[in-house]
Parts: structure tokens; C-alpha cells; sequence
């Protein structure tokens, strides 16, 4: 048998949460945050991939040989970081400002529907990342 690890990071803009990893299109396992899984495999080629909800990341196809090891990082894309950026702006700007000059009733709600839009349509089966290390 052949092995597969998977090293999560323990950092908070790069990590991606509770994610399920599918191999051939299976469900494999599932890790959290600062976790190593490790799962065996039969050789030959793989497709691997990772979910989350509604969000996943592109397939990612190997060659893995009878008793080899591979390691894998995964985390998340640039995406849902400017995603995190935004949304932090969002609840500080209106400390910034006066009700004289924006009308939070209707800024706020705005903001908070594209980011869901944006998170839930652009890409969403890109936002993890997979590298072999």
C-alpha cells in the first residue's frame, strides 16, 4: 500500500477549516485545524480533492508508487483572504463615519449580500489550495 498525508496549517487567514478529502471521488476523511491525516492507498494514479459545504478545490490528479509516501498542504487562496479583509472593513467603516454621510440601513446589508454572492458563485470550486511538498 501506498501512503498520502495531509498537513493542514494552524494559522488563521490559512486554514481552511473543517475540510473533507475525496479520493477517486470518495470520501476519504475529514481534518481540522493544525491536523496531519494520513490514508492509505492502493498504487497508481489518484484524483484528489477537498470539500467544505458548498466550497471545494480543483481536482488534483498523482502517480503514487507501492510504499511511497506523498505530503500534501493544503489551505486556502488569496480569495477568501481579501474575502476576510472585506468583511472586517465592513464592520469597521461605519465606526468611521457619521450617519450624516452614509445611510447604514441600506450600506451594510449591501455589502454583506455581494460578499455572500461573491463567495458563493465566483470560483467557489477554488478556494482550497493543494500542493504536493
Amino acid at each position: 500500500m501506498a501512503t498520502i498525508k495531509f498537513q493542514k496549517p494552524s494559522s488563521y487567514f490559512n486554514n481552511p477549516g473543517n475540510v473533507n478529502y475525496f479520493i477517486d471521488g470518495q470520501l476519504q476523511t475529514s481534518t481540522f485545524e493544525g491536523t496531519t491525516e494520513i490514508i492509505e492507498v492502493g498504487p497508481g494514479f489518484h484524483t484528489l480533492s477537498m470539500k467544505n459545504k458548498w466550497i471545494s478545490s480543483p481536482e488534483l490528479q498523482f502517480n503514487i508508487l507501492y510504499n511511497e509516501t506523498k505530503t500534501f498542504e493544503v489551505g486556502v487562496t488569496k480569495a477568501i483572504k481579501i474575502y476576510a479583509v472585506i468583511f472586517v472593513l465592513m464592520l469597521i467603516i461605519p465606526l468611521l463615519h457619521s450617519p450624516e454621510y452614509f445611510s447604514y440601513n441600506v450600506f451594510i446589508p449591501t455589502l454583506i449580500i455581494l460578499l455572500v454572492l461573491l463567495y458563493a458563485t465566483i470560483r467557489r470550486r477554488g478556494y482550497f489550495t493543494i500542493k504536493e511538498i
